[in-house]
């Protein structure tokens, strides 16, 4: 797809989106626009490194309610 014809379809989508989406679209092309990307090279490389080990099944996985849990249980 040309850039021509990704605009016009970003342009379509933008025009019947909601508030919600419009303001979130807006966050993420606002945040790069002025260089605010949290992430070092660095960390990228190490999530990358954790993705690579959780797709192979060798990391330690948490579900949401046990990640909670366990901060509850650190305080």
């Amino acid at each position: 797809m040309e850039t021509i014809q990704k605009r016009q379809k970003l342009h379509e989508y933008i025009q019947s989106a909601d508030d919600e989406k419009v303001n979130a679209l807006f966050l993420i092309l606002d945040s790069n626009e002025n260089n605010d990307y949290p992430y070092s090279d660095e960390d990228i490389s190490l999530l990358y490194q954790r993705r690579e080990r959780y797709l192979k099944g060798e990391g330690k996985n948490f579900t949401v309610s046990e990640s909670f849990e366990d901060i509850r249980n650190r305080k």
